[in-house]
């Protein structure tokens, strides 16, 4: 996303500044804004429906996948890890390891490789002078 900030502005200051008021958006907000657009979708979510709670659950977890902060919550201490930690009382193999965490290094090489994609495209699209 640096690299992509770097083509599409000049300035140097305003591209890391850019990318950190991304950052910051997709870490803090993103999280946030996820139980309040939860609770516009399915207002309805108390005690007594319990199809709305998990409508609501499900909607608040599919939002959150969006923060950065979600992600490494979700891939450090995930439900599936701690079910392995119960199940074995040594450390686990190298190959259960990539398993668990593999959908997380997936999108991570996804999002870089979709970012190059555009940085390329911009960049080959703009009109390069020589001085």
């Amino acid at each position: 996303m640096a690299i992509l900030f770097s083509i599409l502005f000049r300035s140097i200051a305003t591209s890391a500044l850019a990318a950190f008021a991304v950052w910051i958006f997709f870490s803090f907000f993103v999280s946030l804004g996820a139980s309040i657009v939860a609770d516009a979708l399915i207002p309805e979510a108390g005690t007594s429906n319990p199809e709305a709670v998990v409508k609501h659950a499900k909607i608040q977890k599919a939002f959150s996948l969006f923060s950065p902060m979600g992600l490494y919550m979700d891939a450090t201490g995930s439900p599936m890890e701690r079910l392995s930690q119960a199940r074995f009382s040594g450390p686990l193999l190298l190959g259960q390891s990539i398993l668990i965490v593999l959908p997380y290094i997936i999108s991570l090489i996804a999002i870089t490789a979709i970012c190059f994609a555009i940085s390329y495209t911009v960049f080959m699209r703009q009109e390069i002078r020589s001085l």
